[in-house]
């Protein structure tokens, strides 16, 4: 019948109770300390009541804590629950990046020698790699005088050059 229930003794609002519980002495005194302060909190804002009405009164508060707390109880394990979907979508993800990481770093050592190979052909000599260091050298093609005026309009727009060479602005 107790199924390792114990017997607590202990006094609230001046009378003498004998708990029964599984749960461990410290525990029971805790909550009967509470009870004891709750009831006299309610004395002491509303001296007229009797103990009945007191402990009717300490009975309701309680249960109201206790249903605010299971609300957020609830509330709190669905936050849980959405943050665990979260997480488990991120993971997927970086799964997903892991995997195509690889793929990519395999696809790179398949172009690697081949890239290499176009490189080593496309060697040019050094006197073609030499670039004109004046902006006055002309062009041998028409392909070439298009490329040098857009170049010179590039450098224009980015301020390396004046617009105007200091010759054309003495004529002026």
């Amino acid at each position: 019948m107790t199924d390792n229930k114990r017997r607590f003794k202990t006094k609230i609002a001046g009378r003498n109770y004998t708990i029964l519980a599984k749960k461990p002495a410290m525990h029971l005194q805790a909550v009967s300390e509470i009870v004891n302060s709750k009831i006299m909190q309610i004395k002491e804002a509303m001296p007229a009541l009797d103990v009945e009405q007191r402990s009717v009164l300490v009975t309701i508060n309680t249960i109201s804590e206790m249903i605010e707390k299971q609300e957020e109880v609830e509330h709190l394990k669905e936050i849980i629950t959405k943050l665990e979907k979260i997480n488990e979508t991120q993971q997927k993800k970086i799964q997903n990046l892991n995997q195509s990481e690889a793929n990519v770093s395999q696809a790179k050592i398949l172009i690697e020698p081949v890239e290499q190979e176009k490189i080593e052909k496309k060697q040019i000599s050094p006197r073609k790699q030499k670039k004109a260091s004046s902006r006055f050298v002309r062009p041998t093609t028409t392909s070439g005088v298009v490329l040098q005026r857009a170049n010179m309009k590039d450098k224009r727009e980015n301020k390396e050059i004046p617009p105007y060479s200091k010759k054309k602005e003495r004529a002026r």
